[in-house]
């Protein structure tokens, strides 16, 4: 049900005078039939501008804060590219239509303290619970299947890829027949192997900019190594210690603190005698690949596409700690916008 634009001015004007942010000033919608208004929120020293957007059916969905330029505070969690401040889930929370500007107070005061979150650290942790959120911006990505316990030892595993394309990872052969109910798949894949990292739990990986380049194999290398266990430090320097070929795949496993895993992949194009993830190695070119979450694998990839189609928040539970998964490009884990 559309609201008559009349009120969203009215509250608009009531979050004017009442100066729940400073300086407001009325500026154009980009969507039609919705009202906004732009002003300044003081943030932990930092003077901020945001436009706060009533969408056209408010009070009947949540008021929408964007900051702007999207980085005025650095790169922190919870705030889209487009500047989009993901304040709040839909879960356990109640509209009450007769009360709109107390909504409104409510979504500046919960976007303050997110923000001044962000400026202190205090919610740095997020960046590992929404980390395929980022991951998935990043260009050039590849779907990939994924069909081994996510956690445990730096180990050796396959990417195994067959001719229509689809991709699985896997501990080996074995494991995806074990996927497809024991129904032999020898012979049908391309394997290619790759390195699982297990980096720890409270170990926070901070994911590449959106808006710039991705990580060089110097700064992949000062972002994933330090997380890893002394064991882990020790397998891995093993399993590289060989010849590297010209393309290596890598897979990274990060415990999220809200539960399950968060699993990436890079593949290094270009690759000379030295593996990527040591010291010494030479630029090369890259690609990612990663899902966007862990659930139980209990049916085939074509049952697995029939998914329900809604999104899953920022602010949204966790899913389940492993299994097999597919990062579906029209269910990203972002905020809702």
């Amino acid at each position: 049900m559309l609201t008559d634009p009349a009120v969203l001015d009215q509250v608009l004007a009531a979050v004017a005078e009442q100066e729940l942010l400073l300086t407001p000033r009325r500026v154009p919608a980009a969507t039609p039939g919705a009202a906004a208004l732009e002003g300044e929120l003081e943030v932990r020293g930092h003077r901020v501008t945001v436009m706060l957007v009533l969408p056209a059916d408010f009070p009947l969905t949540f008021p929408l804060l964007y900051l702007q330029p999207w980085d005025a505070l650095g790169f922190i969690p919870h705030v889209e590219v487009n500047g989009y401040v993901c304040y709040v889930s839909a879960e356990g929370l109640l509209l009450d239509r007769r009360h709109p500007v107390a909504i409104v107070a409510e979504a500046i005061r919960r976007a303050s303290a997110l923000l001044a979150d962000g400026v202190t650290g205090a919610n740095r942790s997020d960046f590992v619970d929404e980390f395929e959120s980022y991951w998935q911006r990043l260009p050039g990505g590849v779907d990939v299947f994924s069909v081994i316990d996510p956690s445990g030892e730096v180990r050796q595993v396959i990417r195994a890829t067959s001719k229509e394309g689809t991709s699985y990872l896997a501990a080996s052969e074995e494991n995806i027949s074990s996927f497809f109910h024991r129904l032999s798949v020898a012979g049908r894949y391309t394997i290619q192997n790759a390195l699982f990292l297990a980096v720890e739990a409270d170990v926070v990986v901070v994911p590449p900019r959106p808006d710039r380049p991705m990580w060089t194999a110097e700064e992949a290398r000062a972002t994933l190594l330090p997380g890893l266990s002394a064991e882990n430090a020790a397998r891995l320097r093993k399993l590289t210690r060989r010849r590297s070929r010209a393309q290596e795949y890598v897979v990274v496993g990060i415990p999220r603190p809200a539960g399950g895993m968060a699993v990436f992949g890079i593949r290094y194009d270009g690759v000379g005698d030295v593996h990527p993830l040591l010291e010494g190695a030479p630029p090369s070119g890259w690609s990612r690949f990663g899902w966007s979450g862990w659930r139980r694998a209990t049916s085939s990839p074509a049952a697995a596409g029939r998914r329900s189609s809604g999104r899953s928040g920022c602010c949204s539970p966790a899913a389940a700690p492993w299994a097999a998964i597919l990062r579906w490009n029209w269910a990203a884990r972002g905020c809702w916008t």
